[in-house]
């Protein structure tokens, strides 16, 4: 596996989550080189942090993020690495503790949701001032918006062909007729 992490790490084909595992692993080995770490207080390890920054070109910001996105479920974490997720929403989630993450995997896999990251912002803050787990269901009830079906529009020559095959009696009930109309036409299909 690691091997092509390094092929794809060449290439610059690196998945999100395995950019974050690379990084997070080479940082925790750079830390523990020739260093007592059970003596050490402070982990921020600035000479570690500078030898990645330069190796990869990043800010110390964007390698703490990579390194926070390892904390997410494999669920969570795979999608940001296909987008449905954006990447500073999952740092946000990473927060959350295990099975607040799996009640959000579940929510967005049933329901079709999008998770922005001012919902993934308020997700954290109340996962952090709760001692005992969020219901997340609720906790993002009215913040999280469903993701927009695609709609289809009529033009007016439709509408007029509509109007001269409904029977008068029927116009009031156009929108059912036309949907029992789709139904049986479908059903045979």
């Amino acid at each position: 596996a690691a091997s092509v992490v390094y092929k794809r790490q060449q290439h610059n084909e690196l998945l999100t989550s395995e950019l974050a595992w690379l990084l997070r692993t080479k940082w925790e080995i750079t830390r523990a080189q020739g260093k007592r770490t059970d003596l050490e207080e402070d982990t921020s390890c600035t000479l570690c942090e500078m030898s990645v920054e330069d190796e990869y070109k990043m800010s110390k910001r964007n390698i703490q993020y990579y390194i926070r996105l390892t904390y997410l479920t494999e669920g969570l974490l795979n999608l940001v690495d296909h987008k449905k997720i954006p990447f500073r929403a999952g740092v946000d989630l990473s927060y959350l503790k295990e099975s607040e993450m799996n009640q959000l995997y579940e929510l967005i896999n049933l329901n079709n949701i999008k998770v922005s990251i001012k919902t993934a912002e308020e997700l954290k803050k109340l996962s952090q001032e709760s001692e005992s787990d969020i219901d997340i269901k609720d906790a993002i009830r009215g913040t999280v918006k469903p993701k927009e079906k695609k709609s289809f529009k009529l033009n007016r020559s439709t509408y007029k062909k509509i109007d001269e095959l409904i029977p008068k009696e029927d116009k009031g009930r156009v929108d059912d007729v036309i949907l029992e109309a789709l139904k049986l036409y479908y059903a045979r299909a």
